[in-house]
């Protein structure tokens, strides 16, 4: 967005678009940067932009966030993150408290295990679902 050089208030409405999962991103390139030619680029922008180009790029494919959101997918990682914090933070932080690694990872999965809607399975097991060895 600074490469189109908008004023902030530009640049924050189209921000909060996103943030909305109001934009797919390949939409989003073709309507705002489509005379962007990668030498063209290059010779105007610097490496930081060149780089988050780039990323974004190459990853317009799975970047949908408005079909994710029509089915009731999160397109954050906000609602992990505070789940995390309500589950396991408060618990293993609380005042005077101290962990010993395997402690708290027990502590961890002891809590995530209670407030889950499902069972847990370990990582390994999940993995060994996931790519089954060879037999």
């Amino acid at each position: 967005m600074q490469y189109l050089t908008w004023d902030d208030a530009t640049r924050r409405q189209h921000r909060q678009a996103w943030y909305r999962a109001e934009v797919n991103a390949a939409d989003w390139f073709a309507d705002y940067l489509p005379q962007v030619k990668q030498d063209e680029l290059s010779q105007h922008a610097d490496q930081e932009t060149l780089q988050a180009f780039d990323y974004l790029n190459n990853r317009l494919d799975i970047m949908t966030y408005t079909d994710f959101a029509e089915q009731g997918f999160p397109i954050g990682s906000g609602q992990v993150e505070a789940m995390n914090k309500a589950v396991i933070g408060h618990r293993l932080k609380r005042s005077g408290m101290h962990w010993s690694p395997s402690g708290a990872r027990n502590m961890a999965a002891l809590r995530a295990q209670t407030h889950a809607k499902y069972s847990l399975i370990s990582f390994q097991n999940l993995r060994h679902k996931a790519f089954p060895p060879p037999v």
